[in-house]
């Protein structure tokens, strides 16, 4: 009796309530794509690209992975005195999920980008005063 009433589905309204569409714009490679996951060249260019222009990113690479492609690190630190959270973030686990790295790369566009987000940076660190995000593990989507 219970399993059959836990079975069904949630109403229109409920879910137009509760989970609105959102109107927003997505800057990821795979958003911008017919094929969905983002290359691993893509990857490093959309990452080079959004270091370049932000004085508190840099994008550094920590060890390789099994067909010898360099796993991206990006850190963001911005400088300040006040005491800060340590946040790791990781995406790309298995390579034929692609949401977690595009939410990875989504992340970190919107720190870097909105100057809303600015107030997070002041609170943020890991390692040595840095918020880091990898954004793939796992680099190789699909044997890409």
């Amino acid at each position: 009796m219970l399993a059959g009433s836990l079975s069904g589905q949630q109403s229109g309204k409920l879910t137009d309530k509760f989970f609105p569409d959102v109107e927003k714009e997505f800057k990821t490679p795979a958003f911008n794509s017919q094929w969905g996951f983002t290359t691993y060249s893509e990857l490093i260019a959309f990452l080079e690209e959004l270091v370049a222009d932000h004085p508190h990113a840099k994008l550094e690479y920590i060890g390789e992975t099994q067909r010898g492609r360099n796993n991206p690190l990006v850190i963001l630190a911005k400088p300040g005195n006040q005491e800060k959270i340590r946040v790791w973030f990781q995406g790309g686990i298995h390579g034929n999920e692609p949401a977690s790295s595009e939410g990875m790369l989504t992340v970190l566009h919107e720190l870097l980008t909105n100057k809303n987000n600015d107030y997070l940076l002041d609170r943020l660190e890991i390692f040595a005063a840095r918020f880091c995000g990898l954004p793939r593990i796992q680099p190789v989507p699909g044997g890409i």
